[in-house]
């Protein structure tokens, strides 16, 4: 159940989703500050069609171009546009992180206030039948009637609890979709 709610919680999350556009652009960045280094090259071909004698005429075109890195500028933007997209993705893997954090934190509070429950009904039932034991002794002179009073307070507390647990477990429940 825990992995179906992170996966959930991972396909949902809005900022996830833009942690991860955010490394998309990050690793475009940095792949267009490494064509910086690579030679340009261009190519044009064309026809022109004249009513000459001479007949038609037909143009190739070629170039290249590039820029060599004397002073390191074009290295020191690959390199930060690195580091850019390292640290866009160490980001991205934290905000991932923090999310599966959350849902797991959610999930174990959701099933430990379940737990809590189940001992508290057991508490309520346990607490009903001394009530109920008491006042049988009560009936046949063995506990006073301020021992029923206590039995009855404390079933009251268990039963109280218990509703207030109820209510609790149904908000966290609520907090993980």
């Amino acid at each position: 159940m825990l992995d179906g709610l992170i996966d959930s919680g991972q396909q949902h999350n809005v900022d996830l989703r833009i942690a991860a556009e955010r490394v998309i652009a990050a690793h475009a960045l940095r792949r267009a500050a490494t064509a910086g280094l690579l030679p340009e090259i261009t190519a044009q071909a064309g026809i022109t069609a004249a009513r000459r004698t001479t007949g038609d005429s037909a143009s190739v075109g070629l170039g290249a171009s590039w820029e060599p890195d004397i002073g390191g500028r074009l290295s020191a933007a690959v390199r930060a546009a690195r580091s850019d997209a390292s640290a866009t993705a160490a980001d991205a893997e934290a905000v991932r992180l923090l999310l599966i954090e959350e849902i797991a934190r959610a999930y174990i509070d959701y099933r430990l206030q379940r737990a809590l429950i189940t001992l508290t009904t057991r508490t309520v039932t346990a607490q009903e039948e001394t009530l109920r034991i008491t006042r049988d002794r009560f009936e046949f002179g063995m506990a006073s009637s301020l021992d029923v009073e206590r039995a009855a307070a404390l079933g009251d507390g268990a039963a109280d609890l218990n509703a207030r647990l109820e209510g609790q477990s149904l908000e966290k429940a609520a907090a993980m979709d």
